[in-house]
């Protein structure tokens, strides 16, 4: 409470609110089966590739600029994260799910010149912790390759999930051990509530308590269920087997070709990407690749992201404020933006038509009558002062969705 103190001294070494921060690495469903099925040991191996990358990537990037100095958060270098991992195998309903809880120390020592010990910079845990978490999944991929097992991409229910799943453990048999997800699937149909945060906030409102029932304990259950859905160990065994079989290894190295394609893809002017990032950075960039490359050398991500970023689809940005990176925008999102401009200037200089306050009136009721409600005076009045200015251009200030 009050600021990480030094373990030996009982010093003081930051004042702070927060004491820390937690992540949770999981691995899929499908791996923690592993375990079931008396592959234990490649179970382990393959989280800890997947930890390892996560806070590996972390590590570097506050290791570069994991603190601040003055009022202006400079970033500065520091010697890196204080963090623990503790590994757990179970949900809470008991169901076989590995994770791992990373406990990341709110304190940092400074290594410019005035030295010390300060805070973090949590901007910085916060923007980069999603491409560390595709940069850990991409390690975990490529060591169960190297372990001889075969992968395939899984989207997730959402599609946005962008997780690999071990071959030949079928969708049908992680489904039996998701009871936890199926109790805030229906927690959430109960209260009428969608979305990625709702499903947050209900996880944590109908959590059970952890029992801590060992998975010694468990397995008897777990192999019990498998086979009352008509999925015995062997039958499981024998699954995984013939999917090892198309195991061929990492993937070749990618082409600069290949990676042209790949660049040409995510930054499609009608795609998912731009919409959603009219802006971005290096992580963000490394958020997206590394999911598209499972099954290579972890490696090749880097590579990847230099040529794409020095390519003529990308174009670096100057004056951004708050950046904690690099900015950059895509080469087409900046023609349309100048398009629009054009445009727009065009516009300024010409008439638009008046629409009579009889009409605008009988049109605005027929909508609210459509609508089943009243449009609010905000929204009435910004129809009328539209359509009865005369100007070809009009802009409307509102809150999204208004």
């Amino acid at each position: 409470p009050g600021g990480f103190r030094d373990p030996l001294t009982g010093q003081q070494l930051v004042s702070t609110k927060r004491p820390g921060f937690e992540l949770v690495i999981s691995a899929h469903k499908s791996l923690s089966l592993l375990g079931v099925v008396g592959r234990a040991d490649d179970m382990h191996a393959i989280l800890d590739a997947e930890t390892a990358g996560t806070m590996g990537y972390l590590d570097s990037w506050l290791q570069a600029r994991g603190g601040r100095r003055g009022r202006a958060s400079i970033a500065t270098p520091t010697t890196g994260l204080v963090y623990a991992v503790t590994r757990h195998g179970t949900s809470r309903l008991g169901d076989p799910a590995l994770h791992d809880h990373v406990l990341i120390a709110n304190v940092c020592e400074m290594r410019d010149t005035q030295g010390g010990y300060k805070a973090l910079y949590s901007a910085l845990v916060r923007d980069q912790v999603e491409a560390a978490a595709m940069v850990g999944r991409l390690r975990s991929a490529a060591r169960a390759i190297e372990l001889g097992y075969a992968i395939e991409p899984d989207p997730g229910p959402s599609g946005r999930a962008r997780d690999w799943r071990i071959a030949g453990i079928s969708a049908e048999v992680c489904e039996i051990f998701s009871k936890r997800s199926d109790q805030i699937a229906e927690y959430l149909a109960e209260s009428g509530y969608t979305g990625y945060r709702a499903r947050n906030l209900a996880a944590r409102h109908n959590r059970p308590v952890k029992r801590g029932t060992g998975t010694d304990q468990l397995m008897p259950r777990w192999i019990g269920e498998l086979e009352a859905h008509g999925w015995g160990v062997e039958r499981l065994t024998a699954s995984l087997d013939r999917a090892r079989q198309q195991c061929r290894g990492l993937a070749t190295p990618l082409t600069d070709a290949g990676i042209d394609r790949l660049a040409d893809d995510l930054l499609d002017p009608e795609g998912e990407f731009l919409a959603r990032w009219k802006v971005f950075g290096r992580a963000r960039l490394v958020a997206e690749i590394a999911p598209r490359i499972y099954g290579h050398h972890p490696g090749e991500l880097d590579r990847v992201v230099d040529r794409i970023l020095a390519s003529e689809l990308v174009v670096p940005l100057i004056g951004i404020a708050g950046a904690c990176e690099q900015p950059y925008a895509a080469a087409a999102v900046l023609a349309t933006e100048h398009t629009i401009a054009d445009t727009l200037e065009r516009l300024t200089t010409r008439r638009g038509p008046v629409a009579a306050p009889a009409l605008i009136d009988h049109v605005t009721s027929a909508k609210q009558t459509e609508l089943g409600h009243p449009l609010s005076a905000g929204q009435r009045r910004a129809v009328a002062r539209v359509c009865g200015s005369g100007r070809a251009v009009d802009v409307i200030v509102g809150v999204a969705g208004s």
